[in-house]
């Protein structure tokens, strides 16, 4: 009965703290993608649909706990949330080729690297214990070090210098342009977005003891809604 109250707890707690960004990330990729369909406001429209499919899927792996789908839900809400980060790259080169205009070759081959590199959540999440996440653990997914480290390996070299090299390209061609200072606004909300993820990894990977993990959640979840509203502010009106 204690262990069964426990999980009811949870799931309920998870569920209100998922349906607020599922709620909102939701209303802003309806916003851009209701204003122009073009390839720019896709491009950021789906990285709020794959973080809010990320925690709805995330949500389903809690409703089925005590079943082999729980474990399979939760590590593929992972790799959704970990592949949609790379959607920030693809559109900061959008901007930067922006009269040339990516042909959609180079735009495919670009979600092709990403989806392949990012299913490091799989190989190493399954086959090297990188995730835990059964009743041992009180089916909150909890991460192995070295997997915890893996995924900040990919946020720094496949995210992070790459959105800081783009960055100054960015500033660069666009120094003195009126659109620079939404391109400023863009950039600041995504590094934040990335500390975000980076705060995620470590709530997961810290054990319920520590005595900081409520205050990593209750940052990371203000600052994730902070990024999302920043980055869909910075284009959220007529992409040029």
């Amino acid at each position: 009965m204690i262990l069964e109250s426990i999980l009811i707890e949870r799931i309920i707690v998870v569920g209100l703290g998922q349906t607020w960004p599922i709620i909102y990330l939701s209303i802003f990729a309806y916003k851009l993608l209701k204003r122009a369909k073009n390839r720019s406001t896709i491009t950021l429209s789906t990285v709020f649909i794959m973080i809010a499919t990320a925690y709805l899927i995330a949500f389903f792996s809690m409703l089925l706990i005590n079943s082999p789908f729980a474990y399979a839900f939760y590590i593929t809400s992972w790799y959704f949330l970990m592949l949609s980060q790379s959607f920030l790259i693809l559109f900061s080169l959008l901007l930067l080729q922006i009269e040339e205009n990516i042909s959609f070759m180079k735009f495919f081959l670009f979600i092709v690297l990403y989806g392949v590199i990012v299913t490091y959540v799989f190989w190493f999440g399954i086959f090297y214990d990188g995730i835990q996440y059964d009743v041992s653990t009180g089916w909150r997914p909890l991460f192995s070090l070295p997997f915890a480290i893996l995924n900040w390996l990919y946020i720094i070299f496949f995210l992070v210098i790459p959105e800081i090299i783009l960055s100054f390209k960015l500033l660069k061609i666009f120094k003195g342009v009126k659109i620079v200072i939404r391109i400023k606004l863009f950039l600041v909300s995504s590094f934040l977005e990335y500390v975000v993820i980076s705060l995620i990894v470590l709530y997961n990977t810290l054990p319920d003891y520590y005595v900081f993990r409520p205050i990593f959640a209750i940052t990371g979840a203000l600052l994730g809604m902070f990024a999302a509203y920043f980055i869909y502010r910075s284009f959220g009106k007529k992409i040029e």
